[in-house]
């Protein structure tokens, strides 16, 4: 202040108050993109950084939940092809003469194939192909509906051509 004889008193600033100022500075510039400032009063500033930071938590939830969306449809693709039912690891049904073509001509193991369930009729051996049974329908009555038995319900079912026309 200025003193009774009309001179201005040098008074010396803490440092803990430029260090301070230079971060309040530095937050508002990294949320504003700017280092322009439009309030002067410690409630402005705080009041503005609150602001500021709540602006940009919801950015991040944003931005957090559409890559939660976008990577939860990637996530349910469904295979177009036989090699990607086979890379994708699923378990098969299929009438006995479909698997034993799809196995001689993509060179894999028959056991992607659900076995034909002996307690109702069937042989045990990878495919559907108990006579007594409608193998040929059967492969939809196995397609698994949230079950986790894998030895006796499948995630895709094969048919031929025939077995889908009604």
């Amino acid at each position: 202040g200025i003193n009774g004889q009309g001179r201005v008193r040098e008074r010396p600033v803490p440092i803990i108050k430029h260090v301070v100022e230079s971060i309040y500075v530095g937050i508002l510039a990294f949320f504003h993109n700017t280092f322009s400032q439009g309030v002067v009063t410690v409630g402005g500033k705080i009041h503005l950084l609150a602001i500021a930071s709540f602006v940009m938590m919801v950015y991040s939830v944003y931005t957090a939940n559409l890559a939660a969306i976008l990577t939860q449809d990637i996530q349910r693709a469904s295979p177009n092809s036989v090699k990607g039912v086979i890379n994708a690891g699923y378990r098969v049904c299929a009438e006995r003469k479909v698997s034993e073509i799809i196995t001689k001509l993509y060179s894999i193991d028959r056991e992607i194939f659900i076995p034909d369930p002996v307690d109702q009729g069937g042989d045990g051996l990878p495919g559907f192909n108990c006579p007594e049974c409608a193998a040929r329908t059967r492969i939809f009555d196995f397609m698994k509906q949230d079950n986790k038995n894998s030895d006796l319900y499948c995630d895709v079912a094969i048919a031929s051509l025939v077995d889908l026309e009604v």
